[in-house]
């Protein structure tokens, strides 16, 4: 479960990214300053990034406004298994390396990506279990599975003794696929947030 009972969070693909959403052009760093002050203002401290959007600079641009404010804020960061990822020493590397750019020296939730290549389901949740065993997470969360790869995956994590904390899926008024392809049950079911 989600720490706080969060049920609100800001995704950041967009911060930095100058290919998809023109980032320097439209909008810049001030830009997004302002925009992070009205969430804290607002009551939001959730934010959810990745090593992937616009190749960590997202990261890097979180990090920097999180630091700039004494604001306490939950912080979801994404590991995307690449096929070249060969070994479990990549996965402690890439998290490392968003803790750098977060400026962090623990994560709330690591979410996993799906499995490409040699990083199976199981290595994968072999992985998350170290690191919440070094205590560089407090919590995983898994991106865009489906649902046998959460069963798997929550199989796998549980017999280190820990489970899943959330699952990052599409889910809105136009895209309920959730709640009819069993996604939805089996979160409820594991109290997954």
């Amino acid at each position: 479960m989600i720490p706080g009972g969060i049920r609100f969070g800001v995704g950041t693909w967009p911060w930095g990214d100058r290919l998809l959403w023109d980032y320097g052009i439209d909008y810049d760093r001030k830009d997004l300053t302002a925009v992070f002050l009205r969430y804290l203002s607002d009551g939001i401290r959730f934010f959810c990034t990745s090593a992937s959007f616009a190749e960590g600079i997202s990261e890097s641009i979180l990090g920097e406004l999180i630091a700039e404010t004494p604001v306490p804020v939950t912080v979801a960061t994404k590991y995307i298994p690449r096929p070249w990822h060969l070994r479990r020493s990549e996965f402690l590397d890439s998290l490392k390396a968003s803790m750098l750019r977060l400026r962090l020296n623990k994560l709330n939730i690591f979410e996993v990506g799906q499995p490409a290549g040699m990083m199976t389901i199981q290595r994968l949740a072999e992985c998350a279990a170290e690191a919440l065993d070094m205590g560089l997470i407090e919590q995983v969360g898994l991106s865009g599975y489906n649902l046998q790869q959460i069963d798997t995956f929550n199989e796998a994590l549980s017999r280190f003794g820990y489970s899943i904390a959330c699952v990052e899926t599409p889910y809105n008024l136009l895209d309920r696929t959730i709640e009819y392809n069993g996604v939805l049950d089996i979160c409820q079911r594991l109290n997954i947030t």
